[in-house]
């Protein structure tokens, strides 16, 4: 413990000795006055520049001194592509650029006036280190060699590297700009690294085209941030970064991955028309009012996981590639996912969806996993398919609940499930349905489409019935109703009594819902006796009864059936003495018939 404790005292004795030289060290940095002009001689003589600690004074302007020039490939390209020379002469895309052949290396300097290098080819390394750019740094239509090194660079004013082309490594990591930075139009070579650079108000990379390798991990953007139409190559990396009211990615293609794992988007954040490679990692991203990837192409994976959304998130029209991942997201007033199109694989588990969630005409390729959610007053599933299983058990659905005309192609688990208020299923064509458990006010669905496809369990037939008969639709009820009583006998272990008893009601009434069937059993059953009653000469009148060579009529056959059926007294034909037994029997059947008619009859007559 004793040893802790010095360990600790001695760190933090350190840490005070390293902070109070801190500033003890910089202020003993004296800098030496150097003048642009004499700068811009050594460049036009062709000798390297090397400064260190330096206040460089005056305008560095190329265009000040003679160069080599060679002719510019970016103004050729930009003629071919439709550019006039009114507005190549606005982008400053001159016809010619000037040829550096010297090595250019300052650091932890400071550049008092503006500095313009614009329209150059730097045959070798330039390489600015801890430098303070007090005024505007003009870069544009700059050719880079190999490598073009920026590092911990304070941009005060404007800094422009548009049209401009970097070597192999672009570095411009631990860099500040302040109120614009504009890279539009720029290509870079195989990385380019601006790791945990705070860009200004302003910053536009747009139509801009990456190597291998972009790197902006934990950097910090201003308010508006343009990314449009732009090309990565193999990775992009944006994790852990910070953007401000606007950031444009629209239009713009990723490679093979693009990290934006643990981002913050402040306001907007538009990605519409995008495309994504292998890979795409948001998640633990949170994103401000609105996040637009309508009409987006997602390649292999797109991860969302643990995200949070604000009012609006857009994905309509969008692709997913093998696996779509949104657990544990969160998304605010408006989540739209609407003609889309998902993979293999698609998780929502546990999310939270604000007042509306809409996937109408959305196909899930595979497997669509939504259990442990929550969602608003609507979510809506219109005319959705479900390639393969789709799970919505242990979820919460607000106000309505739409799956009309949805296609579930396999298992469609709704157990445990609550829905607050209207739930749709109308047109809706199932496979294998589960309901168990689940709690809803009213339900809306074909019956027919239900029939071979509900998985039994009592208690959700009991409350299916219920719900047809509140909705008055009666003859789905009665079908519910038989169908439950088929189930029940397969699934149930039943006593035979019980069984015998069920299969009766099954055939004489189906279950009360059918007196006409009843009225059918009554003519069965009085025109088998009948016949009985006839061939077998059971009957003969009384005086005749000793002898019994009377034989009936098949007439007084009928008339002794119909009044042993209806336990009435038919004095003309009495039975012979060993058929005593069969009106009784008929008597009974009669009276048990006429009883079901009754309570059958009743129950179709007076119910809602």
């Amino acid at each position: 413990m004793l040893i802790r404790s010095l360990k600790l005292i001695f760190c933090a004795f350190t840490l005070v000795i390293l902070i109070c030289s801190f500033p003890i060290v910089s202020g003993a940095v004296e800098y030496k006055e150097v003048k642009a002009e004499d700068i811009l001689k050594q460049i036009e003589n062709r000798d390297d520049v090397c400064l260190e600690n330096c206040r460089i004074i005056g305008e560095l302007n190329l265009s000040k001194i003679e160069l080599e020039t060679v002719p510019n490939p970016k103004y050729h390209e930009l003629s071919e592509y439709g550019f006039s020379e009114k507005e190549l002469d606005y982008y400053g895309v001159n016809k010619d650029l000037k040829v550096v052949e010297s090595h250019i290396e300052i650091k932890n300097s400071i550049f008092e006036n503006d500095l313009d290098f614009s329209n150059s080819l730097f045959k070798k390394f330039l390489i600015i280190v801890e430098v303070n750019f007090s005024s505007s740094a003009n870069f544009s239509c700059v050719y880079f060699g190999d490598s073009a090194t920026f590092d911990h660079v304070i941009f005060g004013g404007s800094a422009y590297f548009d049209h401009s082309t970097f070597g192999d490594r672009a570095l411009f990591s631990g860099s500040t700009f302040g109120d614009s930075a504009n890279f539009g139009y720029s290509t870079f070579g195989d990385s380019a690294t601006f790791n945990r650079v705070i860009f200004g108000d302003s910053t536009s990379f747009d139509h801009s085209y990456f190597g291998d390798s972009a790197n902006f991990f934990g950097s910090t953007f201003g308010d508006f941030f343009c990314f449009q139409c732009s090309t990565f190559g193999d990775s992009a990396n944006f994790s852990s970064s910070t953007f401000g009211d606007r950031a444009l990615f629209s239009g713009s293609t990723f490679g093979d991955h693009a990290y934006f794992w643990n981002s913050t988007f402040i306001d907007s954040a538009g990605f519409l028309d995008s495309k994504f490679g292998h890979s795409a990692d948001f998640g633990d991203s949170t994103f401000g009012d609105s996040a637009n990837f309508g009409n987006s192409i997602f390649g292999h994976s797109a991860d969302f996981g643990d995200s949070t959304f604000g009012d609006f998130a857009n994905f309509g029209d969008s692709t997913f590639g093998d696996f779509a991942n949104f657990f544990l997201s969160i998304f605010g007033d408006l989540a739209d996912f609407r003609n889309s199109t998902f993979g293999d694989s698609t998780s929502f588990r546990g999310s939270t969806f604000g007042d509306s969630a809409t996937f109408w005409n959305t196909t899930f390729g595979d497997s669509a996993y939504f259990e442990y959610s929550t969602f608003g007053n609507s979510a809506t599933f219109l005319d959705s398919t479900f390639g393969n299983n789709a799970y919505f058990e242990c979820s919460n659905f607000g106000s309505t609940a739409s799956f009309n005309g949805a296609n579930f192609s396999n298992i469609s688990n709704f157990e445990r499930v609550n829905f607050a208020g209207t739930v749709d299923f109308s047109d809706a064509i199932f496979k294998k349905v589960s309901l168990s458990d689940s709690d809803y006010r009213e339900l809306d669905v074909n019956w027919f489409s239900l029939k071979d496809s509900l998985v039994y369990d009592g208690p959700t037939y009991v409350k299916l019935i219920r719900n047809f008969r509140n909705l008055a639709q009666l003859d789905y009820a009665d079908d519910a109703l038989y169908q439950y009583h088929v189930e029940r006998r397969k699934n149930e272990d039943l006593n035979v009594s019980t069984i015998f008893f069920d299969i009766f009601m099954q055939y004489t009434c189906e279950y009360g819902t059918r007196p006409e069937l009843t009225i059918i059993w009554w003519i069965r059953v009085v025109l088998i006796f009948t016949f009985f009653y006839y061939l077998m000469n059971a009957i003969s009148k009384p005086a005749d009864y000793l002898d019994g060579h009377q034989k009936a009529s098949l007439t007084d056959a009928l008339f002794f059936s119909m009044s042993a059926f209806l336990t009435m007294s038919y004095k003309e034909w009495i039975p012979k003495e060993r058929y005593r037994l069969f009106p009784l029997i008929e008597g009974f059947l009669g009276w048990l018939l006429l009883t079901i008619f009754v309570v059958t009859l009743t129950n179709v007559t007076f119910r809602p």
